[in-house]
Parts: C-alpha cells; sequence; structure tokens
C-alpha cells in the first residue's frame, strides 16, 4: 500500500535560525524513516516561510503539498484540517501517519486527536534533548498505534448504539475493538461485554433460550434481567412473561421509529392479552371447545369451523368471546371504538395487508391503551416490565475493562 505522512511544522523559540535548522532537520528525519510517497505538511504562515526551505534543502524536491493552519492556537480547527487531509488520503488509497513532533501545543494536540479518531498510526521524533530540542545526530524516530485511545472512542460508539437498540452495529464495533488491543486481560474483557450485548440483541429477537444462556453467566447483567428471562423461559404460564416483554419490544421500537414494527408487537400484545384470559376459561383459541361456550351463542362460533374441524379465534373474536363470557376485558374491548380504529391500523401497514405506514401519534395512544388492558390482565405488569427492561450500556460498564 503506498504510504503518506502528515506532519505538523513549528518554527523553533524565537529568531533563532539554529532551532529552526534543528526542528527541519527533525522533522527530515521523520520523512526518511517513514519514506512516504505523499507528504502533507500542516503548517502557519510562519513555518512555511522560516522552516519549509530548510526542510526542502535537506530532502530536496518530494511530492508534498500543505495544510496552512490560519489560527494555530485553535485546537479544533486543527483538528478538522488534519481529520480532513486524513480522510482524503485514505480515500486515495494511503496508508497513513501522522507525526506531530513540532509546532504549537495546538497544533501537535490536534494533530494527535485527529489520528486518534480516524483510527491512524502516529510517529515523534524523540532521543536527547538539548534546550528543550531533540539534539542533531540523536534523533529516534517512534511509530505506534494509539490502540488504547481508538479502543475507548470504539467503545463509546459501541456504547451509544447499545442505548439506541443497535445491537448488532454495537456487537461489531466491540469485535473490531478486541481484535486490535493488545492486551490479553483487556481483550478478554471486551470480549465478555461483546457476549452481553450479543445475549441482549438475541432477547430483542424473542430467542429468549439462547439469550439467557448467554446473559446468566455474566456478573456484567443486572441480576433482574436474569430474574424474569429465567422465569420466562421455564414458568408454567408463560403469557405473562410474554406480555410484559413484548410490550418493552414495542417501546424499543417506538424509540427508533419503527413505528410499523411498534404497532405489530402491540397488536400481539393484545391478541395473546385475549388468550391469556380465554385460558383461564378453560378456551384454546387455537382449538376452542364448543362446551367451553355459552350454550346461546354457540352457533355463532360453530359457523367458524374450519375445513380442518376446527374453530380458531383472531384477536377481534377472542374478545368478542371474551364479551359474550361476560369478561370485563371482553366488554372493555367492546365498548372501545377508538382502540379497534387503531388496531385496523394494523391491516393498513405496509407489515401487514396494506402500504399505509402508521404513524407515531397513533403507536402512542395505542401502546396507552395496551398498557391498560394489560394491568387488568396481568396484575404485575408494572414490575415485570421493570424486570425486563434492558440497562443502559453505562450498567454494563461498571466492572471497567480499564
Amino acid at each position: 500500500m503506498k504510504k503518506a505522512l502528515i506532519i505538523t511544522v513549528g518554527t523553533g523559540i524565537g529568531d533563532n535560525i539554529e532551532a529552526t535548522k534543528s526542528i527541519a532537520h527533525a522533522i527530515s528525519t521523520s520523512v526518511r524513516a517513514a519514506n512516504p510517497e505523499r507528504i502533507v505538511f500542516v503548517v502557519s504562515e510562519e513555518s512555511l516561510e522560516r522552516t519549509i526551505p530548510e526542510v526542502k534543502a535537506e530532502l530536496g524536491d518530494s511530492d508534498c503539498e500543505f495544510v496552512l493552519l490560519k489560527r494555530i492556537e485553535d485546537l479544533n480547527d486543527v483538528f478538522s484540517r488534519v481529520s480532513s487531509a486524513i480522510e482524503k488520503l485514505k480515500n486515495q488509497g494511503y496508508d497513513v501517519v501522522v507525526d506531530f513532533t513540532s509546532g504549537t501545543k495546538a497544533m501537535s494536540a490536534g494533530a494527535a486527536l485527529a489520528a486518534v479518531s480516524e483510527a491512524t498510526r502516529v510517529s515523534y521524533v524523540s532521543g536527547i534533548r538539548v534546550g528543550g530540542r531533540v539534539a542533531k545526530g540523536g534523533e529516534q524516530v517512534l511509530t505506534y498505534t494509539p490502540v488504547m485511545g481508538i479502543a475507548r472512542m470504539q467503545e463509546r460508539l459501541a456504547g451509544e448504539l447499545f442505548n439506541l437498540h443497535q445491537f448488532a452495529a454495537s456487537q461489531r464495533i466491540l469485535e473490531s475493538v478486541e481484535q486490535s488491543v493488545p492486551d490479553p486481560e483487556l481483550s478478554a474483557g471486551i470480549r465478555e461485554l461483546r457476549a452481553v450485548i450479543k445475549g441482549y440483541r438475541l432477547w430483542d429477537m424473542f430467542r429468549h433460550e439462547q439469550a439467557f444462556e448467554m446473559l446468566s453467566k455474566s456478573k456484567r447483567v443486572p441480576s433482574q434481567n436474569k430474574e424474569f428471562l429465567g422465569r420466562l423461559c421455564s414458568a408454567e404460564d408463560r403469557a405473562p412473561f410474554f406480555v410484559a416483554d413484548l410490550l418493552n419490544n414495542a417501546e424499543r421500537r417506538f424509540e427508533e421509529g419503527k413505528y410499523d414494527d411498534a404497532l405489530a408487537r402491540l397488536y400481539r400484545t393484545i391478541e395473546l392479552i385475549a388468550q391469556h384470559r380465554l385460558r383461564s376459561y378453560g378456551v384454546n383459541t387455537s382449538d376452542v371447545d364448543p362446551g367451553r361456550v355459552p350454550e346461546e351463542v354457540r352457533d355463532k362460533y360453530e359457523r367458524l369451523r374450519s375445513e380442518e374441524g376446527k374453530v380458531r379465534l383472531g384477536l377481534h373474536k377472542g374478545y368478542e368471546l371474551l364479551f359474550d363470557l361476560g369478561d370485563e376485558l371482553g366488554e372493555e374491548f367492546v365498548s372501545n371504538r377508538r382502540l379497534q380504529d387503531l388496531l385496523k391500523r394494523r391491516n393498513y401497514s405496509i407489515l401487514a395487508h396494506g402500504l399505509t405506514p402508521v404513524d407515531g401519534e397513533a403507536v402512542s395512544q395505542l401502546r396507552d391503551m395496551t398498557l391498560e388492558l394489560a394491568a387488568k390482565a396481568v396484575p404485575q405488569i408494572d414490575t415485570l416490565m421493570e424486570k425486563a427492561r434492558f440497562p443502559r450500556f453505562e450498567y454494563l460498564l461498571q466492572q471497567n475493562l480499564y
């Protein structure tokens, strides 16, 4: 791969020509060590006038360009200009190194920060110092990858993505961090954290058994999450746990702005609430026993019998049967026209039978009504939802990686 060197250029202290020549020699030493096909000098007007001629006198003609700084004490401006130069060179296929040996403190700091933000190697000229400068002839060019700084920045990005429910992206970023850090203990900590994020991704996908297997092993996971998942996977009556989990999942989709996804989950939650309540009457909505239906309305449900000989009830028919049984959930559903209108939005949704996207306000209203229904069917719903709520990434880092 072609090599490029971005290097900050200072002038030395005062008008001392020897100081300028010493700076120029250090810069030339760095250039020779890197042996780049392309050089970008980051200069001030003064260093362009005083130092660059001395550098050229040592190096001769070379393929170079200049980033001229107007505000050499503005760290943000230096950071922005150097970052742009790094990005441009990388897009042209160069392997970039940033040398921050000389220049003002803001120039050196801004260049180093830009290198870290762009995951780029850095270098500087070291050696025996005389009068604050590296003595001529004793220079040593040190080049390294600022792994820890890059890892910390990437970790924070992974955390932001996790908190935005982008679990797969967060997991991938930590995977790249794990592969880059040289410390085996740190690498093991990142690997554990990545496994935890994968566990929450599986949970978010309703792969509860797999999620529990991964999350139950980590001390980073809140105990209430482990308790909830364990009970969901093993309880004889799992419906209350699924109701709580679906509601939290719908909330995550709502926060992402994925309103059609949120609506689909709320629709299923309302259907599951009816199924849960009907089971208390001995009714299985996948295969209704007519003997469990009030005699005066039995013919109505018999007419629903399929060619396979089974009576199956969807969401609306399930609540209709609850109404016929005199159950308060059925009565509330049948009398709530607004709830039924909102549920019709699901049929028009592109994820169901239509092509019309759902708006956030409609989903917000349906969410509130679903919570009210859930509270009547599952008295402990608030507690279950709290136990099933995903933590913030910051909680997972309470046991520091570094």
